[in-house]
């Protein structure tokens, strides 16, 4: 899903960190983070699917199985789509 440069790690105390600052591992956070809120917003606003473009730039439709989840194939999609509609588009904002 997500490509996140890593890189080595130093001795005792050293930190990871992207050429702008901010270390890996917050970055991976606050990309998860959105894409769960995105995933919750779908899933109180009753889409049957969600279109997120990743902090890579990759956009992926997620289909809803109706229990809150959302998985990539469209056969584990929810059948009954009646209370559902549309589909919802979100992206991962730099912060």
């Amino acid at each position: 899903m997500l490509n996140i440069e890593l890189q080595h790690f130093g001795g005792r105390g050293a930190a990871s960190s992207t050429a702008k600052g901010k270390s890996s591992l917050k970055y991976f956070k606050e990309a998860a983070r959105q894409f769960n809120e995105a995933k919750i917003s779908a899933n109180k606003g009753n889409y049957y699917a969600l279109e997120y473009t990743h902090a890579n730039g990759e956009t992926i439709t997620y289909y809803s199985q109706g229990n809150g989840n959302f998985e990539q194939k469209e056969s584990l999609m929810e059948k009954t789509h009646s209370r559902r509609k549309g589909t919802l588009k979100a992206s991962y904002t730099k912060q």
